[in-house]
Parts: C-alpha cells; sequence; structure tokens
C-alpha cells in the first residue's frame, strides 16, 4: 500500500512541474479546472478569483493528496472562450510513463583480426621457392626465395646461407643443404664464391631447416628438383683490338661466347657504320670485310658508299662451338686519311642484332662496337714527346 502511495504521489508531482513548466507560453488552462485532461492526470485548480488581470497564486488539488504537501503557482490568464488552454495541454501535455525517444546508438564495427601463426620449420620450407640466377659466365646460381606473407618482405637465400630468420615474428633456423650431382666450385680468390651449375642440366638440393630456439627441435627437410635453362649466347667487344685508325686497311672484331651445351650457328648480323674526314672515291671505296672466324676468308664484303648506313644486315653462316668463345673477325678497308689539322679521322661500326638457328637460347648484346680514330696533331711528328696525341700514340701517322 505504501508503495502504491509512493508511486501516485511521485506521478502527480510530476504533472505539476509540468503544468508549471507550459505556464511560461501564456497560459492553457480556463479559469477553474484543466480541460480534456485524461482524469489520472487532471489538476483542479481551485481557491482562486482569476481575471485577465488576475496573478494570484493558484492552488493545485490533486485527489489523495493533502493540501498541506501541495505547492501554489501562478498561472498567466487564458479566456474561458479560448481553445489555448486545451490545445496547449493537449499538445505539450503527454501521458505520465510514456516512453521519451533516445537516438539508437550505431552499431560498432568488429574488424576481426586474422590469427597470428607461428612460423615452424616446416611451414618456412612449404612457403620457400627455387630459381636459377644466371651468372656473367654462363653458369647458373641456385637461389632459394621465402614468402612468409603478410607485411613481411621475402627473404633470398642461397646454398652458402648457414643461419636464417631470427628478426621479427620469424625465428631463427640452422641451414643444411646438399644438392646431386655436386655443383661447381669456385675458384679460392674469385669474389663470388656460391656454388654453380651447368646449364641443361637437372639437379636435387636436399634443405634441411633446425630450429635454434624452439620447443620443438626437430629438423625438417625439403627436396627442390629442377632443370637449369640454356645458356646464352652473348655478343661483346674485343678489347684488346688496336682502335688507331690507319691508312688502308684496319683489323678488329667482336667475340661470340656460347654459353649453351649445344653448338650455335650465326646466321646473320645487323650493323650501323660511319666514318669522317676520309678520302675516299669510286675507284678506292671504303669497305667492311666480315671474316669467317675459322679460315679468314672473306664471309661478306660491304661497300661505305655513304658517311653513314644503319640497319644494314648481311647473312653469314658459321657455328661457335658449346661452352666455347670465338672471335668474329671484321676488316676496315681502303682507308685514306684527310690530314687536317684538329680533325679526328674515324671509322665506326656497332653490332645492333644477331641471328642464330635456336629460339631457346637468349642472344645478349653487350654493346658490341669498333672504332678506329685518330688526332691530327698541329705539330710535327715528335717520338719523344711527353703530352699530346704523340705521347698517347692516338695521333695520326704518315
Amino acid at each position: 500500500m505504501l508503495d502504491r502511495l509512493i508511486f501516485v504521489v511521485t506521478q502527480k508531482l510530476a504533472l505539476l512541474f509540468v503544468i508549471a513548466g507550459l505556464a511560461g507560453i501564456g497560459g492553457f488552462l480556463t479559469m477553474g479546472t484543466a480541460t480534456n485532461v485524461p482524469s489520472s492526470q487532471t489538476a483542479i485548480i481551485s481557491n482562486a478569483a482569476i481575471s485577465p488581470s488576475s496573478t494570484a497564486p493558484i492552488a493545485i488539488d490533486l485527489p489523495g493528496i493533502p493540501a498541506s504537501l501541495l505547492p501554489t503557482t501562478t498561472i498567466p490568464f487564458c479566456p474561458a472562450s479560448s481553445t489555448c488552454g486545451e490545445k496547449g495541454l493537449r499538445a505539450l501535455v503527454r501521458p505520465l510513463g510514456a516512453a521519451s525517444k533516445k537516438t539508437a546508438a550505431k552499431p560498432i564495427k568488429i574488424i576481426p583480426q586474422a590469427p597470428v601463426l607461428s612460423i615452424t620449420a616446416q611451414s618456412f620450407l612449404n612457403n620457400t621457392t627455387s630459381s636459377f640466377k644466371i651468372l656473367f659466365n654462363g653458369l647458373d646460381e641456385l637461389v632459394f626465395t621465402t614468402n612468409l606473407g603478410g607485411n613481411q618482405n621475402a627473404l633470398t637465400w642461397g646454398l652458402l646461407t648457414t643461419t636464417i630468420g631470427g628478426t621479427g615474428s620469424t625465428p631463427a633456423f640452422s641451414v643444411a643443404s646438399s644438392c646431386t650431382p655436386v655443383p661447381n666450385q669456385p675458384d679460392p680468390g674469385a669474389p663470388d664464391q656460391n656454388p654453380s651449375f651447368n646449364v641443361r642440366t637437372a639437379y636435387d638440393c636436399a634443405v634441411s631447416l633446425t630450429p635454434q630456439s624452439d620447443a620443438d627441435r626437430r629438423t625438417q627437410t625439403k627436396d627442390f628438383s629442377s632443370t637449369t635453362p640454356p645458356g646464352r649466347f652473348v655478343v661483346l667487344s674485343d678489347t684488346a683490338m688496336d682502335t688507331v685508325l690507319v691508312n688502308n686497311t684496319n683489323n678488329g672484331g667482336v667475340i661470340f661466347n656460347n654459353q649453351d651445351s649445344n653448338p650455335i650457328t650465326v646466321t646473320s648480323v645487323t650493323f650501323n657504320a660511319s666514318y669522317a674526314y676520309l678520302a675516299t672515291t669510286l675507284d678506292i671505296p671504303l669497305v667492311l670485310r666480315f671474316q669467317d672466324p675459322s679460315t679468314g676468308r672473306s664471309l661478306v664484303d660491304y661497300a661505305l658508299t655513304n658517311a653513314s648506313d644503319t640497319n644494314v644486315t648481311v647473312p653469314l653462316s658459321f657455328i661457335v662451338a658449346p661452352l666455347s668463345q670465338k672471335l668474329f673477325p671484321i676488316q676496315v678497308l681502303g682507308v685514306q686519311k684527310m690530314l687536317i689539322q684538329n680533325t679526328t679521322p674515324s671509322v665506326n661500326v656497332t653490332i645492333t642484332s644477331v641471328t642464330i638457328d635456336r629460339n631457346d637460347v637468349k642472344i645478349v648484346l653487350h654493346n658490341p662496337s669498333l672504332a678506329w680514330s685518330c688526332n691530327v696533331s698541329q705539330t710535327g711528328y715528335d717520338p719523344n714527346a711527353t703530352s699530346g696525341a704523340y705521347a698517347t700514340g692516338a695521333a695520326c701517322l704518315q
């Protein structure tokens, strides 16, 4: 019973405060009692002689509540004929106990996190692949690449690696390896001490990892089986050729290096050629002669009728043996220098492409070129000169 009484009192007092707050909007009650209010929320106003100028205190009568417990309030006048009180009350007074609207909370987006997996020796090997890197000498070097995913960089390592890992989330492992057949061992003084593999050869390498700091110290092993790729056909300049231009015949050439295990036939070369400050005539033209590397006989004689020729292709046919290199001789015939002071008579030839009889062999051009030149000095020949063209040997000699 006491609980019921407290509930009723609380409800009525709440209504009283609502009514008092609404008084500031200009009044909403008619003289006497509030109109059109649900019975459970009706406040009876009595003991007040209200007139248009009345501001007398008004006693609020709530049934069941002693008058001594109720406060009085002052309500501005609202004419009896007006509906302001009814409309104001209905618009602004809501049933007590009605649930107030609240802004719905936005849902929290939960981003699932990928589980952190521990890296074991077996998982490390499972994420490792092997490949071959071709060396300048034509042999192949075995390279391992381990991709652990996530934000971790791939690890690159080889047969000389003895430990790997030990940084970030990757534990440290001891590494051991063996290959069949046994790879080539480098010379003791070679800059690269990695073992190398012959071209077009099948190899099987067993790689073992042993954890250095894990509860499970068992060694895990994986076999990497592969066949090395074909060798390359490399064309480069002959650094030993004499580059000082002389009258009549100048000798030079380029080197063909067959790094494959099969013989290769050269079928053509394409070149650019130019010359400057040479006296050429129709009777004595400037000629490029391409010679057979084995016999020295002429394969092609090409007359340079222009000061510059580009993209000239000449057919050839000679064989370069497997895993060997051969000098391809090229001569310049009919040179007659124009001895004009402060000029540089010259002949330049650059090989731009080569064709061979094998489609599976890659051709690599290391700027194969030939250049002959000399400087026409202002002074006479001085064999004892310590500086200038005569001292360096670059002078044009008679």
